[in-house]
């Protein structure tokens, strides 16, 4: 076979999406008698496509050395570094293979994916259309598109684009996903499923976020389907967590200095635990006594608690507490010292741009969704001792009006959920499976002085790690490292050797040329008198 008619061969492999028949017929005999740096990219492409990528990274190092601008090599070496995080280096890499070939049609779609994963629509639309015109069959350009409307909020044009792909290639997975989060926004229950399960029909045997966030997704919808009254108060659930998004650039963790030690100089990833690893016990109670639920029989305490899952939960604190008294004594302690751990303040946008970008899904380095659609922060309420209402802090009377009236709204919807005469013991646990995606945030108003932010995930898609110590069992989900969205550390007032943890932060953060404030507390802790209660924060 000389070399055209194998190049034939590949490219018939290729439509058929063939490749593990490409990786065997370019044996390492094959590609050695031929020598040429286009059969290396090529076996290179095909072990990208099974997501290989050490295969496939040491496949374009042996085409680069036969060929430095080979086009195909440099545009899959930016798809590598685009999937490691190194935008510049993908950028670079994806330049290169412009210049080997300037109609390299995915080497200019993987531009616009990485504006894509920086949320720079604009930049993103731009290298989108550029692939269109040198390919408009370009199925994942089309996908491209339809990713940026629909962060754009122009869902109409978002759709017309996953419907271009889709007219391109029916077997391309990731528009399906991407129209049934947009149908998902639409409310429009029937066609997010289909879509989801569309979705997964091709993505069978995968076990990535995406294949686990829908098959949560399916599995919900179909409760949503078949019993309205649960679809109206899902639907007022959501009100309700839109009502408490938190909005501010920052935020504050008090923790430890041993877990901040973890954080910074290890880079451990930060932890959020689930629900019932939350160190006061009462936690949600609030918001089911409100509702009037029990979450276990009072009338036989004898009869066995039937387990319901809760969400994982990061607990964090405004921005103008990261110097507080009585947070230092109840959070920031070092094991059973107060005020000798540390409080992080982190910049919001970074920490979940770097969660994003840890969970954005490449499919030929074209990803499914930008976004992680459940990653928010919530304002914690507080239940009025003297009534029957909740109070936001730091907010308008009338916020706080629109609150209450969804609530008394869900507590009415939740009531006609019980007397339901067909109804069983599943759909109870269903019910406060639901509720439990908010109840977290409901406490008493002997609290409000915190000020707490919550992150509050379902965890659909994200792996869990499970430490099943018999003290003290652990399950909970790692996220991303803190370090580069850190704004300030500020040191308790009862570190030990201050100035010298203040040294070794500032020099620990100079060595990844970033420099947030470093602050040392004063607070008088000595004089101050504070009400000791622990709570799980990491």
């Amino acid at each position: 076979m000389n070399l055209k008619d194998l190049q034939g061969k590949i490219d018939k492999l290729f439509t058929a999406k063939k490749y593990a028949e490409i990786i065997t017929l370019l044996s390492d005999g094959v590609l050695k008698e031929f020598n040429v740096a286009d059969l290396y990219a090529q076996k290179a492409r095909a072990y990208f496509r099974i997501e290989m990528n050490h295969e496939c990274e040491k496949n374009i190092q042996e085409a680069i050395k036969l060929d430095p601008e080979n086009s195909i090599a440099n545009s899959y070496y930016g798809h590598i570094f685009s999937e490691k995080g190194d935008k510049e280096k993908a950028i670079n890499y994806y330049q290169i293979a412009l210049k080997g070939n300037p109609k390299n049609v995915n080497a200019v779609n993987g531009i616009g994916n990485v504006y894509l994963s920086k949320k720079d629509f604009l930049k993103a639309k731009d290298y989108y259309e550029k692939a269109i015109e040198l390919d408009p069959r370009y199925e994942y350009s089309y996908n491209g598109l339809g990713i940026v409307y629909y962060n754009l909020k122009q869902n109409d044009l978002a759709l017309k684009f996953y419907d271009k792909a889709l007219s391109f290639d029916k077997d391309f997975s990731s528009p399906y996903y991407n129209r049934a989060l947009l149908y998902q926004r639409d409310n429009d229950k029937r066609k997010a499923k289909e879509n989801f399960e569309k979705y997964l029909d091709l993505k069978k045997g995968e076990t990535d976020f995406f294949v686990k966030y829908a098959k949560s997704r399916v599995v919900e919808l179909r409760k949503l389907i078949v019993n309205e009254d649960y679809s109206l108060i899902s639907d007022l659930v959501e009100k309700i967590k839109a009502k408490l998004s938190f909005t501010d650039e920052s935020l504050t963790h008090y923790t430890s200095l041993s877990v901040s030690n973890e954080l910074i100089f290890h880079d451990s990833p930060f932890r959020i635990s689930e629900g019932s690893f939350l160190n006061d016990t009462s936690e949600g109670r609030e918001f089911f006594n409100f509702l009037n639920i029990d979450t276990y029989n009072k009338s036989n305490k004898n009869l066995a608690e039937v387990f319901s899952k809760k969400p994982f939960i990061g607990s964090f604190v405004s921005n103008n507490k990261y110097d507080d008294l009585t947070l230092w004594r109840m959070y920031g302690k070092e094991q059973k010292e107060e005020a000798g751990g540390c409080a992080i303040t982190i910049d919001i946008k970074v920490f979940l741009d770097n969660v994003n970008q840890d969970f954005f899904l490449d499919d030929d380095s074209n990803g499914a969704t930008s976004q992680i659609e459940e990653l928010k922060f919530y304002r914690v309420v507080y239940k009025r001792s003297d009534d029957d209402s909740f109070l936001i802090p730091n907010s308008s009377q009338e916020e706080q009006d629109e609150l209450n009236e969804l609530l008394i709204d869900l507590k009415g919807k939740v009531a006609k959920f019980k007397a339901r005469k067909r109804k069983n013991n599943c759909d109870m646990i269903n019910l406060i499976d639901l509720l439990n995606s908010i109840a977290y945030l409901f406490k008493s108003d002997e609290y409000q002085y915190e000020n707490e932010v919550r992150l509050v995930l379902n965890g659909n898609g994200f792996e869990k790690t499970i430490e099943p110590d018999f003290l003290r069992p652990k399950v909970f989900i790692k996220l991303v490292p803190l370090k580069k969205s850190i704004k300030r550390v500020t040191l308790g007032p009862k570190v030990n050797r201050a100035d010298e943890w203040a040294s070794v932060f500032n020099y620990c953060f100079e060595k990844i040329e970033l420099a947030p404030e470093i602050l040392i507390s004063k607070l008088p802790l000595n004089n101050y008198t504070a009400i000791t209660r622990w709570l799980f924060f990491f």
